[in-house]
């Protein structure tokens, strides 16, 4: 290994340790969490960490970036070329479902993200990264989609996309509802006819999106009746 690669390699891993501390910042104090309190996290000189972030907000979406990765790894591990569309999306659903569940904290990020990136004065080369990263996720959804329009399966009055906007939707809606129902106390009154606490929002989930599904599946036509 020459001594750029070295270089070039230990450079990476230092980075990667700053976004590892600057998660269980984000995680304890959200986006108003400062750069003295990214600093003192990794155990680095202010100083320093500008040296590989511009900015907070390029620090964030670097964050946010790492998270999509993370989410399209759960998604590419979810296709398998032999599976009919249908299937790939319902994987790719419970994938996604799965990793709210594992990583809640990477979720909620996820969850914050479009008001990030709203705000965002981050430099040009980091949301060119996060463009790239948004871009790849919805790749590998819809593909998916796509190809079962291709292939005659799914409707062809709608677009992949705007499909995949819809499952995204659908989803992320009713796992955001699960949190807010698990952490407010004015849903847990004894005696509410309708207590978002007694649902269970991952059964939602599933039955939600296969509706969907199935709203989007072309529905086979009888054949035309014999003529007398």
């Amino acid at each position: 290994m020459s001594v750029r690669e070295r270089r070039d390699r230990d450079r990476e891993h230092r980075k990667q340790a700053i976004l590892d501390a600057a998660e269980r910042v984000y995680f304890s104090k959200g986006v108003d969490a400062t750069m003295d309190d990214i600093a003192s996290a990794a155990e680095i000189a202010k100083g320093t960490l500008y040296l590989y972030f511009p900015s907070k907000d390029d620090l964030w979406l670097s964050l946010i970036v790492r998270a999509l990765a993370s989410l399209e790894g759960r998604f590419r591990d979810a296709v398998d070329p032999a599976d009919a569309p249908p299937v790939t999306i319902r994987r790719i659903g419970e994938a996604y479902v799965r990793y709210a569940q594992d990583h809640a904290n990477m979720f909620r990020l996820l969850l914050d993200s479009a008001h990030i990136v709203a705000h965002s004065s981050a430099s040009p080369v980091s949301l060119g990264e996060l463009a790239r990263a948004s871009d790849s996720l919805w790749t590998v959804f819809t593909d998916t989609l796509q190809d079962g329009i291709d292939r005659g399966i799914f409707r062809g009055d709608i677009g992949a996309f705007e499909m995949a906007i819809i499952f995204w939707s659908n989803t992320t809606g009713l796992l955001r509802q699960m949190g807010v129902a698990r952490g407010s106390e004015t849903r847990r009154r004894e005696g509410t006819a309708y207590s978002f606490e007694r649902l269970d929002f991952l059964r939602l989930v599933a039955v939600s999106n296969e509706l969907l599904l199935q709203s989007l599946l072309v529905k086979e036509q009888p054949p035309p009746a014999a003529t007398p």
